[in-house]
């Protein structure tokens, strides 16, 4: 009988030490990937916003009356504002409720009172009288409910949606959530991947904030200082067809060729909004071109489906709505209801679900 040397047996041992080892380590790593770490930050609240405009060259000193605003009162900015933009993909959009009686009878007498704009818009950028008035609807009621959050502590507040103390208590009440909610946990199963998800957004949204208030200065710069004292909605879209700033700078057009843009006077709000659909590839001949469009105006494809389901049947007459848009159907501000997955935040139709951010807004 052969027995195995003393450096056969030492080999072994070492060999298996190792293997325990590394799956020890393995378990470790495992373990510790299982839940996000945050580093922290030796800044205030304050300095790190301040920070991040100097590193985009903003002047701070334009913002700093709404920095101090925001930060008297927590609860009602930059924790509610973050709090919407941040977590609201963690519910589903609903717009086929705004698809209603009241949509469509609104929609003609809107094509009635500025028929002449709306013939300069189709004749100038080919979109349908229809489909502006059909938009301007979901938006905002044609121009009803604009909203009710300052524009520039908006883009404050989500300035400081990266800051480290507010990444944590973003993932701790998106995990309550999750934790309570099944359909939220069968949509996002992994638990790390669920948080850093929540991670990237706040950098996302914060990077974004900065070039909003870029173009909010350029827009200043230019003439026009009343963008300072907007309001709009929690997601920093403001005016009756619901532009960010950066759009506003880009594509808002004016009637009156001597004045600025003014996204509160009709016949500027339809030349802007048929401009932008133009400049996204909108042609009346083309179905899919119409959908993409409004994909780049919002990203979420039932935004889109509403707004072509109100404009065909304002073009033929299709079948209408039996009685949806009743009084406690509505979308308004005050005491009537707001429909499923609709959010009355200062904005009428601005739904929950905002895991696709907007382009315009």
């Amino acid at each position: 009988m052969s027995y195995p040397s003393i450096a056969a047996c030492i080999l072994s041992l070492l060999v298996g030490c190792s293997t325990t080892s590394t799956t020890v380590q393995s378990a470790t790593a495992q373990v510790k990937k299982a839940h996000v770490e945050i580093k922290g930050t030796a800044l205030t609240l304050e300095e790190h916003v301040l920070v991040k405009l100097r590193e985009n060259k903003l002047d701070a000193s334009i913002f700093k009356i709404q920095l101090d605003n925001v930060l008297k009162d927590p609860k009602k900015t930059y924790e509610k504002v973050i709090t919407l933009n941040l977590l609201g993909f963690l519910s589903k959009a609903d717009y086929s409720q705004l698809y209603s009686e009241k949509a469509l009878k609104s929609s003609k007498k809107f094509i009635r009172e500025n028929s002449r704009s709306l013939h300069i818009a189709e004749k100038r950028y080919g979109v349908s009288k229809e489909s502006i008035a059909a938009l301007l609807w979901v938006e905002t009621q044609h121009g009803k409910i604009t909203g009710r959050y300052p524009l520039v502590q908006t883009f404050i507040s989500l300035l400081m949606a990266d800051y480290p103390d507010i990444v944590k208590s973003l993932i701790k009440e998106a995990s309550d959530r999750r934790a309570a909610d099944e359909s939220i946990k069968q949509r996002f199963p992994d638990t790390f991947a669920f948080e850093q998800k929540i991670v990237d957004r706040t950098k996302t949204k914060s990077d974004w904030a900065k070039e909003q208030l870029q173009a909010i200065n350029d827009i200043k710069k230019s003439g026009f200082v009343k963008i300072l004292l907007y309001n709009g909605s929690y997601a920093g879209a403001f005016g009756v067809p619901q532009f960010i700033p950066s759009t506003y700078k880009d594509t808002a057009i004016s009637m009156n060729k001597a004045l600025p843009p003014n996204l509160y006077r009709m016949p500027d709000v339809i030349l802007s909004v048929a401009n932008f659909l133009k400049k996204k590839g909108w042609d009346e001949k083309k179905p899919e071109s119409k959908s993409d469009a409004l994909y780049e105006y919002n990203r979420i494809r039932d935004y889109g489906d509403v707004i072509l389901k109100i404009t065909n049947t304002l073009k033929n007459g299709e079948h209408q709505p039996r009685h949806v848009g009743s009084s406690s159907d509505t979308h308004k501000t005050g005491t009537d209801r707001a429909p499923a997955s609709i959010k009355k935040t200062g904005r009428s139709t601005y739904p929950v679900d905002q895991s696709s951010d907007r382009h315009v807004r």
